[in-house]
């Protein structure tokens, strides 16, 4: 194969990998849930009757955007019966550090009663590029175990 057949050849490879590339950040108009991922792995996965536990969220940000720091962040949380929460709605004065660009917030939580138990967070956020800035509200079931 000559070399200009090597460099064409290459060259079609190359342009063929950009039509599959996601966009960057940059190109985007606004943010998908491809650009952000809310971890709860850090959570107290079971409880004792009685026993505290943590809660733990924490809005990942992907694609070189980022949670900013300044706008308004909010997790509102919802348990059911056989849990309780130390707080009810999460701020950044609950994240771990306040001006994080992918915060991680917490609370204290225990279980009342036997069985297994959800916490619903809603989140409000903005997710933000270089250029732009957009409010993201997503939702997060979290699983807890209580046992007796």
């Amino acid at each position: 194969m000559t070399t200009v057949a090597k460099s064409l050849r290459a060259l079609a490879a190359a342009t063929a990998l950009l039509l599959v590339m996601p966009a960057a950040a940059e190109d985007k108009k606004a943010p998908t849930k491809d650009d952000y991922e809310i971890d709860v792995s850090k959570t107290t996965a079971e409880l004792q009757v009685g026993q505290s536990g943590t809660l733990v969220v924490h809005i990942k940000a992907k694609n070189g955007l980022k949670v900013h720091p300044q706008a308004p962040l909010e997790v509102k949380l919802t348990t059911s019966a056989g849990l309780t929460t130390e707080k009810n709605k999460l701020g950044r004065k609950q994240a771990k550090q306040q001006d994080a660009e992918s915060p991680e917030l917490s609370t204290g939580m225990t279980g009342r009663a036997a069985g297994a138990q959800t916490v619903e967070a809603s989140l409000s956020f903005f997710l933000c590029s270089d250029t732009w800035c957009q409010r993201v509200t997503d939702k997060k079931t979290i699983a807890v175990k209580v046992t007796e």
